[in-house]
């Protein structure tokens, strides 16, 4: 399916995973739409046809959304849900800490920025603005650092005993300057020193008699976690 489609002229094809899309013109979307049914259908594969949040057909000015991403014209942005759910998390994250019994505002830094900025492990990219780096929306990143500043005075965190990253800075540190960049942690460079750095002044752990092989473990789980 994937080389019938995408050696067409007269349409753009594209597909992740089971994610689906198809650029042509608008007389030729029912004619598509019924030939690439039929061309699952032989394999066992049935398409979505009847939920829009599933399955849409719309003209390109009007605007779309696909992996996530909202595309109107030549502005590119993030579906609301996601952003929601991103607030969401950095919310839980100020809860936590809120009814926490030692009120640890290292772990809480640590846990904040690494929400914000994401990081890279083990060769692999993680986080929020690694996974929507091609937008174009400035303003969205914009609110986000105001939504986070709002949270600060919501739970009573004074913002001069806490260093929180900005968003905006982060997603121009990946999007031109990540091979550079140490605004975002790159877990694979750090020394054994500062892991151990880490799990004591973070996470609180009593390193004093980890071997090396524990202080990989107890990081690498904790990264893993977060």
């Amino acid at each position: 399916i994937d080389y019938k489609y995408s050696n067409k002229s007269s349409h753009k094809y594209y597909r992740y995973v089971d994610d689906i899309l198809i650029l042509c013109d608008c007389d030729a979307t029912n004619s598509l739409r019924d030939e690439i049914t039929k061309d699952c259908k032989i394999l066992g594969l049935e398409l979505h046809r009847d939920d829009p949040e599933k399955a849409l057909s719309c003209n390109l000015s009007e605007g779309f959304s696909y992996l996530g991403y909202v595309f109107t014209n030549s502005h590119i942005s993030v579906r609301k849900n996601s952003v929601d759910n991103l607030r969401e998390s950095i919310i839980n994250i100020f809860t936590n800490y809120k009814y926490s019994k030692n009120h640890d505002l290292a772990l809480l830094q640590w846990a904040i920025n690494i929400r914000i900025t994401g990081c890279i492990f083990n060769d692999t990219k993680y986080g929020w603005l690694f996974f929507f780096s091609q937008i174009n929306d400035e303003g969205l990143l914009h609110s986000l650092d105001h939504f986070i500043k709002k949270q600060l005075l919501r739970f009573g965190i004074d913002s001069r005993k806490i260093h929180i990253k900005k968003v905006v800075r982060a997603f121009h540190e990946i999007t031109k300057n990540l091979k550079n960049t140490k605004y975002i942690p790159n877990f694979d460079l750090i020394s054994i020193k500062d892991k151990r750095k880490i799990l004591r002044n973070v996470f609180g752990l009593k390193i004093k008699l980890m071997s090396r092989t524990d202080i990989e473990y107890q990081f690498n789980k904790r990264i893993y976690r977060t």
